[in-house]
């Protein structure tokens, strides 16, 4: 007999009543398309156009199309799921997984937060199927309050997983009474069955981050740090479940329990120490005011108001202060039609400021840069790669100790004592206590300069300085105060057409001598206006130059090596002719004798590294312990500091401080500065350098120091554990202990350090 199709959909009909039917849905759809303007579908149908039968609906495979709308670079990722210095490793690997797509990737572990630069063209949908297929979830975020929130989430449920795990392990210790008490017969047999119930959430739901962390880094070929736990978690349920199955009454379901519920406590502990003692991204809010408004926005400021948008100033003018993006100490006049940015203090207003809000929050200059700096600080350091390849061999060791002794005691006829005696080694002998202890203390190092107005972009530099002996000093600016002086009959002396090339040539550049004459000029004759000089160029550590009315005219050192100061010239037919030298006064910071004898007494070798003549240095330093190297290039700067550490103007010291091995920046605009620059000072002086000196002694003793006292547990503890004097359920206990010890180790002293 030929079985009937349903008219409509094609499904068998098996229905008598319904006959043409296969339910009363189809004949209804069919009698409204068959009576309408839709017929044509049943004719398209039987043309041959296929109307497939739609499939289940996929719970488990994510859409991130809509990730390819971004146009963030770098694009900010919430990574859920990701605890430990493995995930670092495979999440910075990203470029070589996706080389047409990322740029780099930066993990800041401390708030799970990937920060990915992304090449032209990228599929940022690829990017998180990647991230994806490595056993993570990624978050696309749009905000540092975003990522607050995933943070947030994602500790509540880690939260309710310890819940569960503690209130399963509370229940399995329950059921384990009546059989250490000595229940027998049927009632044993219960609460065995009753154990192994209880026991099978706790593994496999509040114990499944173990299974994912471990099948992530089996996907991606490296080796897991929580094989170990892993291991031995199956060893003891598996072990467990085959003796109530057989009978034997061997069982482990209530340290095993108790080892989940430690163990996801002991990390939830650490994520959050590890998140309370990140560096604050917004390391420089406080040059930031919050702001509620839009772009378009008229905004009025008083004397004493820091300026919380960029924004173009609309009426009014005031003098404000702009140090930390120009690095000129003294308040410049902004007027109708100037840009202001975010982060300027209003020292004086002529008749109330008012100013149009063009960019805001994260959009401005300030926010920008600070971004950019967040990113530059999440590098890690030598030493915590050193700390990564010692803990996955410390993890090998473990596996091929583990293996002999399971044989050992196996053919020993131990097999029972010697499964404790291994499941304790494989528990207690964690690595990550050093391995998530090192950032910490980078970190605390960071925020503990901060707080004493040192600015590390670097992390690195905190270990290149125990290896400098070199210390290379600036003049201007750094060992002097860099408040220039001219005679007042030096400007005076000028007839108002120089004056006013002159106010042209400087008034871009911020070299001291350049300031120093342009605020001069100001003073004297404040109705003297910029001439219309073309071609204006400044050439690092040379002056600067321009045309004015087809004639050059520049600033220079003087090119007769026996006499001082700046050449002002013109230059007609090829040749250079002097109009006029200035010569300047300074003044060596009162600091510098002391300083010098204490560094001179810690064993560093002192330098100078100026474009200035020789005998103008030594005028100004006076019998300083110190070498002069006068009358130098900046490339020739350069190449004097490669083996040392670099002390001076972020702005016209750029490419010494780049080429040196630690490069310190104590002048000139902060943008400037911490671009070319690793370390760069909130504070004017050089008092910023020996804390520097000190806190990266501090940070190598303190690593020191967790390292020894991280092997050291490893090895009392695997001792302990293989000569028997070690149950699992007490490794459980002991192994959070280790990572606590070094966690407080590295709070205490790294805040002793920061005092």
């Amino acid at each position: 007999m030929e079985a009937r199709l349903c008219l409509h959909c094609g499904q068998a009909v098996s229905d008598p009543v319904l006959l043409d039917f296969c339910c009363p849905g189809c004949a209804a759809v069919y009698r409204i398309l068959k009576s309408g303007p839709f017929a044509e579908y049943y004719r398209m149908k039987q043309d041959g156009v296929c109307f497939e039968k739609s499939g289940p609906v996929s719970l488990m495979v994510r859409d991130y199309s809509f990730w390819n709308q971004s146009q963030a670079d770098p694009l900010k990722i919430y990574i859920e799921g990701i605890h430990c210095t493995a995930c670092v490793w495979l999440l910075e690997r990203l470029p070589l997984a996706l080389p047409s797509d990322v740029e780099s990737s930066v993990i800041d572990l401390s708030r799970s937060l990937l920060s990915v630069r992304v090449r032209s063209g990228a599929v940022r949908a690829r990017i998180a199927e990647t991230i994806a297929s490595f056993g993570y979830k990624p978050h696309l975020i749009e905000g540092e309050e975003g990522a607050g929130k995933l943070l947030e989430q994602e500790n509540r449920r880690r939260l309710i997983d310890l819940g569960v795990a503690g209130a399963l392990s509370g229940n399995v210790m329950l059921m384990s009474i009546p059989l250490y008490s000595g229940v027998e017969g049927g009632f044993q047999r219960v609460f065995e069955w009753l154990s192994l119930l209880l026991a099978i959430p706790s593994v496999f739901y509040s114990g499944r981050s173990f299974f994912q962390n471990v099948a992530a880094g089996i996907r991606n070929r490296i080796f897991p740090i929580d094989g170990p736990i892993l291991l031995a978690i199956l060893v003891a349920f598996f072990y467990s479940a085959h003796s109530v199955w057989i009978g034997t009454h061997d069982l482990y379901f209530d340290s095993l329990t108790a080892l989940i519920f430690l163990l996801l406590a002991s990390r939830y502990l650490l994520s959050r120490i590890r998140q309370s003692s990140a560096l604050n991204p917004g390391i420089l809010n406080a040059f930031h005011p919050p702001f509620q408004g839009e772009n378009g926005d008229l905004l009025r400021l008083f004397p004493g108001d820091r300026i919380p948008v960029d924004g173009k100033v609309v009426s009014g003018g005031a003098w404000i202060d702009q140090s930390h993006f120009t690095g000129e100490s003294r308040a410049v006049h902004q007027k109708t039609g100037d840009l202001v940015y975010a982060g300027s203090l209003i020292v004086e207003t002529d008749s109330g400021l008012v100013i149009r809000v063009e960019k805001k929050g994260r959009d401005t200059r300030l926010q920008q840069f600070l971004q950019r700096l967040s990113d530059a600080t999440k590098k890690r350091t030598r030493f915590e790669r050193t700390t990564e390849i010692w803990a996955g061999k410390l993890l090998w060791m473990v596996l091929l100790v583990a293996a002999f002794a399971s044989g050992y005691f196996y053919l020993s006829g131990f097999g029972h004592e010697g499964m404790k005696r291994v499941l304790a080694l494989l528990i207690v002998t964690c690595p990550c206590a050093l391995a998530l202890a090192t950032p910490l203390v980078y970190s605390l190092a960071s925020g503990g300069l901060l707080a004493r107005g040192i600015l590390l972009k670097e992390p690195e530099a905190l270990d290149s300085a125990l290896s400098v002996r070199d210390l290379y000093f600036d003049k201007t600016g750094t060992l002097t105060y860099g408040d220039l002086r001219l005679e007042k009959t030096a400007i005076r002396a000028l007839d108002p057409k120089h004056q006013s090339i002159l106010l042209a040539l400087t008034e871009r550049s911020n070299h001291p001598a350049s300031r120093c004459i342009y605020r001069e000029i100001r003073e004297v004759s404040p109705s003297v206006d910029p001439a219309p000089v073309s071609n204006w160029v400044e050439i690092p550590g040379k002056g600067v130059q321009g045309e004015f009315s087809g004639v050059l005219h520049g600033l220079r050192k003087h090119p007769d090596s026996e006499r001082l100061g700046v050449q002002f010239f013109q230059e007609k037919n090829g040749e250079a002719h002097e109009l006029f030298v200035f010569r300047f006064l300074d003044r060596l910071r009162d600091e510098i004798p002391a300083l010098f004898q204490k560094l001179k007494a810690s064993g560093f070798r002192l330098h100078l590294l100026t474009g200035d003549h020789l005998d103008s240095a030594r005028s100004a330093l006076g019998h300083l312990p110190i070498e002069i190297h006068a009358d130098l290039s900046p490339e020739q700067k350069a190449e004097f500091v490669r083996n040392g550490m670099m002390v001076g103007d972020g702005v016209n010291d750029s490419l010494a401080l780049v080429k040196a091995r630690v490069g310190i920046a104590v002048q000139g605009g902060m943008e400037a500065a911490i671009e070319s620059a690793g370390v760069y000072t909130l504070k004017p002086g050089l008092q910023s350098v020996p804390v520097f000196l000190a806190t990266s002694k501090k940070v190598r003793k303190v690593l020191l120091s967790n390292f020894v006292i991280s092997t050291a547990f490893n090895a009392l503890g695997a001792t302990l554990a293989l000569s028997g004097h070690m149950s699992p359920l007490l490794a459980a206990v002991l192994m959070p202990l280790s990572a606590t010890t070094v966690f407080v180790n590295s709070r205490i002293r790294m805040r002793e350090a920061s005092k």
